[in-house]
């Protein structure tokens, strides 16, 4: 028995043509869609420039306007003016004060059994709070010598302390008050 002639075959029989398989990994771009939203970015970006000129523009009036409508400007003479000029200058002093002295005496003098909780200067007398708390009364003790011998500090003291009973390892809470400044910021 022999094949039979394709048109005899049955439908099921027929194996359909596929088409070619077509693998294309990289298209080739839309040239003219890619030119027409390059051309829409220049236009907008001109028109955003043109906008930012004419802003600029307008804050230069208004603001030769304000001169012109302001006058000159004179220091008041009343008291809040001279009393805020002096809270200025107090404080412009003490922002200009050797902190670095302070930060690196209390890092040279770091002790594993304290923790420092707060450091609050008195510029004007020229003293620091430091606030911390430590393990036990001997740490605190050590911590406060080596305090003493610190370049950057003089005078330094127990100012308060508190025991913590009823905080696991009952740590003590202190204050200690250092000078650090030889001089003083008082007008």
């Amino acid at each position: 028995m022999g094949s039979a002639p394709a048109m005899l075959r049955p439908d099921w029989l027929r194996r359909p043509r596929r088409p070619a398989l077509a693998l294309d990994f990289a298209p080739r771009p839309r040239r003219i869609a890619s030119w027409v939203l390059l051309a829409a970015g220049v236009a907008a970006l001109a028109v955003l420039l043109a906008w930012q000129e004419r802003l600029q523009q307008q804050e230069q009036v208004l603001a030769s306007r304000a001169r012109q409508a302001l006058g000159p400007l004179k220091t008041s003479d009343s008291p809040q003016a001279a009393a805020r000029q002096r809270v200025q200058t107090l404080m412009a002093r003490e922002l200009q004060l050797p902190w670095d002295r302070v930060f690196l005496a209390l890092e040279a003098t770091a002790q594993p059994d304290i923790a420092l909780l707060g450091v609050k200067s008195e510029a004007r007398e020229g003293r620091v709070e430091i606030t911390g708390e430590a393990r036990d009364f001997a740490a605190l003790w050590a911590y406060l010598g080596a305090l003493e011998q610190a370049s950057g500090l003089h005078d330094v003291y127990l100012s308060r302390h508190e025991h913590l009973l009823d905080v696991p390892g009952q740590p003590v809470r202190f204050v200690l008050t250092a000078r650090w400044l030889r001089g003083s910021l008082a007008p």
